[in-house]
């Protein structure tokens, strides 16, 4: 048990382990995650995330901190927390996290295509380079060979 003192008032929490509220997660949602995140300079602060779906980064639905940034000790108010929030979160919030990862993986693929891009047409020279320079030198361009 672990007292914290705030100001005329104590209030008195029990500290819990990962394994714990990883427990009373799962059995919330299958979904649902601890982890921990680093936050400069208060160090490890306890994160609760959901799995959004497979090649998509999991969503943060709850940090356990104080209003200063300092990580409040593991107990099972987080997930007393998390209840009262699901009890207000609306399926926008899911909608707006999978919205964001659409555009994020839009956003990949068009720098993965234009890498993409970008070698096919280094190849491309390289290919016309070779098939120039394996004609007779009359049917050569001009051009060619020169920088």
């Amino acid at each position: 048990m672990e007292v914290v003192n705030l100001g005329p008032v104590a209030v008195v929490s029990q500290t819990a382990d990962t394994k714990q509220i990883n427990r009373a997660l799962q059995q919330l949602d299958r979904n649902l995650f601890l982890d921990y995140e680093i936050v400069q300079p208060y160090g490890l602060v306890p994160i609760i995330c959901e799995h959004i779906g497979s090649g998509l980064r999991p969503q943060v639905v709850l940090r356990w901190q104080e209003d200063d940034g300092r990580p409040k000790p593991l107990c099972m108010a987080m997930v007393d927390a998390l209840k009262r929030q699901a009890a207000t979160r609306t399926p926008d919030l899911v909608k707006q996290a999978a919205d964001a990862n659409r555009e994020r993986q839009n956003r990949l693929h068009a720098e993965a295509k234009e890498e993409l891009e970008a070698i096919h047409d280094e190849h491309a020279k390289r290919v016309r380079a070779v098939e120039l320079d394996s004609l007779p030198p009359f049917w050569r361009p001009k051009n060619f060979g020169r920088k």
